[in-house]
């Protein structure tokens, strides 16, 4: 079981989702807000997507039940490209970055069920990068800053560390699953 939101086309994006069952997708009811370049997490039935672009940077937040997206308060910091784990009742949305001019964000935000509160942001900012895990145990990995970076940061609910252990090749834009200990 699966789900996928907005997205392209430019310049404002769709609001479109789909759900997977195994076998076939079908629609699913449309994001409230269209737009690309969103984080998303969570599972088909607590779902968050976040942030993204309709030729603006967005700040706007909505969470989907397995039926229908629900707007709820917004981020803190309007981003773009950024990364989010965990589901609707407990995520955590990090990095991205912000437009006119390009800023590379570095701010980590946590999500309770009903608002957003900034934490300890990152040790280096990025975006597009790939990310696992849960609102208490998360792994960034990859991204860009502003090229494609190979470094990985783990967070254990408090804060992010820089692991010695970086990516063999430096890449943005990657997927990820898994857990933090196993992604």
């Amino acid at each position: 079981a699966g789900v996928v939101f907005g997205g392209e086309p430019p310049p404002s994006g769709v609001n479109n989702s789909e759900e997977y069952n195994g076998s076939s997708w079908t629609e699913g009811n449309n994001l409230n807000t269209a737009r690309r370049t969103l984080g998303g997490s969570g599972t088909q039935t607590a779902a968050m997507g976040v942030g993204g672009t309709t030729g603006t940077v967005l700040t706007a937040s909505e969470k989907y039940d397995g039926t229908s997206w629900t707007s709820t308060p917004s981020l803190n910091q309007a981003k773009r490209n950024t990364m989010c784990v965990g589901p609707s009742a407990a995520a955590l949305n990090f990095g991205g970055y912000t437009t006119p001019p390009t800023v590379v964000r570095a701010e980590t935000e946590s999500w309770d069920g009903s608002s957003w509160t900034a934490v300890n942001p990152m040790n280096g900012g990025r975006y597009g990068a790939g990310a696992t895990g849960t609102q208490t145990s998360a792994i960034a990995f990859g991204g860009f800053n502003p090229s494609n970076v190979a470094i990985n940061e783990n967070w254990d609910g408090t804060s992010w560390t820089n692991t010695s252990i970086s990516l063999a090749q430096a890449r943005g834009y990657g997927g990820g699953f898994g857990t933090n200990t196993a992604a």
